[in-house]
């Protein structure tokens, strides 16, 4: 069985990006953060402040706050200095659609 990047994009959900404040709670510790791009099923996520103490072990469950929309429990899937990848435990296509200023309404 082959393993070879073919080119072709496999994220489920498209990505919207954006610059948008944010806190993430990573058990007892929480950090101010900002959303560089967010789909229905995550986002990537800049932990501002909290230098290498963004390296944990993998997974670990996370929430992230965005003010006036809530909070979003996901997995930390991956991390990247001070970036970090937040899988969503639940889809939140209609969460999304309103951060990013789209309509929210669809045809039935």
């Amino acid at each position: 069985m082959e393993n070879s990047w073919t080119g072709t994009d496999r994220r489920q959900f498209e990505r919207y990006p954006l610059m948008l404040e944010a806190q993430v709670t990573i058990g007892a510790e929480s950090f101010a953060a900002v959303i560089f791009d967010i789909s229905a099923g995550g986002a990537k996520v800049q932990l501002k402040g909290a230098g290498k103490g963004a390296e944990i072990a993998l997974p670990k469950t996370a929430v992230l706050a965005i003010p006036d929309f809530g909070g979003y429990e996901g997995d930390i899937v991956w991390i990247d200095d001070e970036f970090i990848g937040i899988n969503f435990h639940e889809n939140h296509k209609t969460m999304v659609k309103l951060i990013t200023g789209q309509s929210a309404v669809t045809a039935a």
